[in-house]
């Protein structure tokens, strides 16, 4: 279920880009994703095996990024959560924050 589904999520994103990121997967890898913002901000996301139904780890240049300043929903899917790390990241409040790595 979660092979398909991002295969799918990742299709869409192909035929729609986001506007202000790019992204691909990481080699033939459909559970790591590498992104980059408009911004040169590198990114990666790994989903879970368990997808939707775990929160994916996120790095920023490298750096555990933290995203609980909303809840995980199995619901959310790619391109909000790309969303939402854009607008996070673009926070000043939030670069000085520190991450604690599960």
């Amino acid at each position: 279920m979660a092979e398909r589904r991002l295969q799918n999520e990742f299709k869409i994103i192909q035929d729609n880009p986001v506007e202000f990121c790019t992204m691909e997967l990481d080699g033939d890898d459909i559970f790591t994703w590498n992104g980059k913002f408009d911004d040169d901000a590198k990114f990666q996301i790994k989903f879970h095996k368990d997808h939707p139904y775990s929160p994916p780890k996120i790095l920023i240049n490298d750096k555990p990024f933290c995203y609980n300043e909303f809840d995980w929903s199995p619901a959310v899917n790619v391109e909000g959560l790309i969303s939402n790390i854009y607008v996070l990241h673009r926070d000043p409040r939030l670069k000085r924050r520190e991450c604690r790595v599960r």
